[in-house]
């Protein structure tokens, strides 16, 4: 039955026109809302692949590797495989590894992490599914078990919509939980052949979502409490993929006499998965700073720092520049010390109730870094990613490189994984004069310490984790109990946030930061060479007109003179 503001809408859709905001006849705000783009970001966003491959190609991948061409060559080569190549293990790695290593334990398409599983379980029992037998049930009574299933799960979870001082929670009404819960349990309790029917099943999954989401208003920011010390949050997507797979694949394939021992062995393979997943996926990203190096020497002969504009003419200064192993060792270790704390701090290490320093400290820490779907999590991603920085930094060739490589992914790693789209988010927060329209709220802000430094630190820390920017799904919701030009307007500026981080991402780190790095080093090898005798008193500009090392040909390298004989020319000269 459909109502009748439902009705409103569909005929609204159908004679509805561009609205028009006076600014160009609205030209601006009318693209910035409209399906094309907004569709677009909304799939790069559902679609981590899709997101990593356009997205970062475009504002960080593509201006880096050309600033670094355009330094040398052969730097612009290392940027290009320094920036790709992490990708294979890290965010997907984890999650292949672990996808493998369930379909050999026999749990293909489970991805659910303990305390999901442990709570979709209290679901199942709570729903009679100790009397759900395979082949002695008809298929009145194994729906009436699944809807039961599913329908105690979504009964459970709160979804925030808004500020969470503003009583944000929202819940499914009981008519509506009623029919969401009989769609999932057909998806659950459809035969059909997996491969072939896997198409289809996405397309139910996402009118679901939608669906939850129109009712609700609910989407990135679900809390599921169904047993008492396994609560959980995601997102709706997420939590239906889980309740799906582990009801078709676990509960309903397994007889009840075996289900809970069935479930103890996920759980506890859980660890184990999350540890080979891990484990292989930093082994893999660690070893690749040493062979882009290993890369660099075979093309050119030199293992000096490529990104100096006289690559391959002075290796004998950077010969001369390693034998100072006690000054690069210590700037390593100064390195390594500053992104590890980063590292550390981010992924909760040394919280005082839950730090990995703590007591049950290993617990905390395989509990925080827990494999749970099929990609890596945040914090997983933070440890993987973390490690292959250190990496980068103990690889370095020289001082030089150290600093470069420390100031660099020290700022990519803040503003990535920490500061999480800060741009993005405060452009949403400061247009939402209602704290709630364009930002989810999930806490307090201000913190009131009488220590104003503590205050402030605390305050931003607040902002930083409980202030989150709505997804399209939401702000559509959202937008369908407002007047349509609103609506549009709403829109225009949830995408122009977006927008807005990912300028900022271009320009800071795509393109502010190669440039900064080549000037200082720049500046670095000017300093050398006045060190050693050097001083050719010219701007930086005439030392990138020194021939160049080519993808084909290291010839040019290879047949330069020697430094001393250098030395000799210029003497006489």
């Amino acid at each position: 039955m459909i109502s009748i503001s439902q009705k409103n809408y569909v005929l609204y859709e159908k004679i509805k026109k561009p609205v028009s905001f006076g600014f160009i006849n609205g030209t601006l705000v009318n693209a910035l809302s409209s399906k094309a783009l907004t569709g677009g970001l909304e799939y790069l966003k559902q679609n981590p692949v899709a997101e990593v491959a356009f997205l970062d190609a475009t504002t960080m991948i593509a201006p880096r590797t050309a600033i670094d061409y355009n330094q040398n060559p052969v730097y612009g080569t290392e940027t290009l495989f320094r920036e790709i190549a992490p990708v294979v293990f890290n965010p997907f790695g984890p999650g292949i590894i672990a996808a493998i290593m369930m379909n050999k334990k026999g749990y293909n398409g489970v991805n659910a992490g303990k305390d999901i599983i442990i709570s979709l379980h209290e679901a199942w029992k709570t729903a009679g599914g100790k009397n759900f037998h395979p082949e002695n049930l008809s298929k009145k009574e194994k729906f009436k078990i699944v809807k039961q299933y599913v329908n105690k799960i979504l009964k459970n979870t709160d979804g925030v919509v808004g500020n969470i001082e503003n009583n944000a929670f929202v819940k499914l009404k009981e008519k509506d939980s009623e029919i969401l819960s009989g769609r999932i349990a057909r998806i659950i309790l459809r035969n059909k052949d997996e491969k072939k029917d896997t198409k289809l099943v996405s397309k139910l999954i996402k009118k679901f979502t939608e669906k939850y989401t129109q009712k609700t208003g609910a989407d990135s920011i679900l809390t599921i409490k169904i047993k008492s010390g396994h609560d959980f949050s995601t997102d709706i997507h997420t939590l239906v993929e889980d309740v799906i797979s582990v009801g078709k694949k676990i509960f309903t394939k397994t007889l009840p006499d075996k289900l809970e021992s069935t479930v103890d062995d996920i759980v506890n393979f859980s660890k184990k998965k999350t540890l080979w997943a891990t484990g292989l996926s930093i082994a893999g990203i660690i070893a690749l700073p040493a062979i882009n190096n290993t890369i660099t020497k075979l093309r050119t002969g030199s293992t000096g720092y490529s990104a100096y504009q006289d690559f391959g003419k002075n290796d004998q200064l950077n010969n001369q520049e390693k034998k100072n192993k006690t000054g690069l060792w210590a700037a390593k270790g100064i390195g390594v010390a500053i992104i590890g704390s980063i590292m550390l701090t981010t992924m909760g290490a040394f919280n005082k109730k839950r730090g990995f320093f703590q007591k049950d400290g290993l617990k905390n820490f395989m509990d925080t870094i827990e494999l749970k779907g099929k990609s890596a999590h945040m914090n997983l991603i933070k440890l993987i990613y973390g490690t292959s920085l250190i990496s980068r930094v103990i690889s370095s060739r020289d001082e030089q490189e150290v600093k470069n490589t420390t100031l660099r992914d020290s700022c990519g790693f803040l503003n990535w994984l920490v500061l999480g789209g800060f741009v993005s988010k405060g452009i949403a927060h400061l247009a939402d004069k209602k704290g709630g329209s364009f930002v989810n709220i999930t806490g307090s802000l201000v913190d009131k310490s009488k220590n104003p430094i503590k205050s402030a630190f605390k305050t931003a820390s607040n902002w930083l984790s409980n202030v989150s920017q709505k997804t399209h799904s939401e702000m559509r919701a959202m937008n369908k109990t407002l007047p349509s030009s609103v609506g549009t307007k709403n829109m225009a500026i949830h995408t122009s946030a977006i927008l807005g981080g990912l300028v900022w991402s271009m320009f800071a780190l795509g393109i502010g930061m190669p440039i900064l790095n080549n000037l200082m080093t720049n500046k670095a090898r000017e300093k050398q060479l006045k060190e050693n005798g050097r001083n050719m008193n010219i701007p930086n500009a005439n030392i990138h007109k020194t021939s160049q090392p080519t993808f084909v040909s290291n010839s040019s390298i290879k047949n330069e003179k020697s430094f001393s004989d250098f030395i000799k020319q210029f003497q006489i000269s």
